[in-house]
């Protein structure tokens, strides 16, 4: 079965963190699992491209071959990496679809269930209400840079603040307490 891959970046940042190649490794393994045929020519990336846009040189490309027949399948690591917009994924889905193309998404169980569609569409949903990844940023990437030595989450502050133990008063004494018990009760008018 003959497949191409898809990987999207939008930012510098994530050009350097190489999350593409984190993605391409992803999609490479996922293929060699599923029998796929990829050649270097199946592979088509997207760097520094955002998913709120369609007209991205490598997705045109893509979806020009995918209208001659050229591809079985399209893998992709999410459906947020395809399209930010729930709108335009149903857009290029459809597009492969109508040529007789499936996509895969690695993160997605795919399928045609009421259900699977409907998981499906909250993911697209949710990718364009949050104007980034979905939590786990799509994982693979910061997998990957957990998998170098990189701190997940927020940096340590330079100092950890240090406050006192808080002193309590001692205990008074049992004599004490007898007598502020007897004191309140002469104010009080015994």
């Amino acid at each position: 079965m003959r497949a191409a891959l898809y990987a999207r970046v939008s930012t510098e940042k994530q050009e350097r963190d190489e999350t593409i190649a984190s993605q391409l490794a992803a999609l490479h393994q996922a293929s060699t699992q599923r029998g796929y045929q990829v050649t270097p020519n199946d592979v088509f990336r997207d760097e520094g491209y955002s998913g709120a846009r369609l007209d991205r040189p490598a997705l045109d490309r893509l979806r020009d071959v995918v209208a001659e027949g050229t591809y079985d399948v399209v893998l992709v690591l999410a459906p947020d990496r395809l399209a930010r917009h729930y709108a335009y994924q149903v857009v290029v889905i459809d597009e492969f679809t109508q040529a007789g193309c499936r996509i895969e998404f690695l993160n997605h169980a795919g399928g045609t269930s009421p259900e699977e569609q409907m998981l499906l569409q909250m993911q697209g949903v949710f990718a364009e209400y949050d104007g980034r990844s979905l939590p786990s940023g799509s994982g693979v990437a910061g997998s990957s840079r957990h998998a170098k030595g990189a701190r997940r989450g927020r940096n340590p502050p330079l100092a950890t603040p240090t406050f006192p133990k808080r002193r309590r008063p001692p205990k008074p004494s049992s004599s004490t307490r007898t007598k502020r018990r007897l004191s309140g009760r002469c104010i009080v008018g015994w």
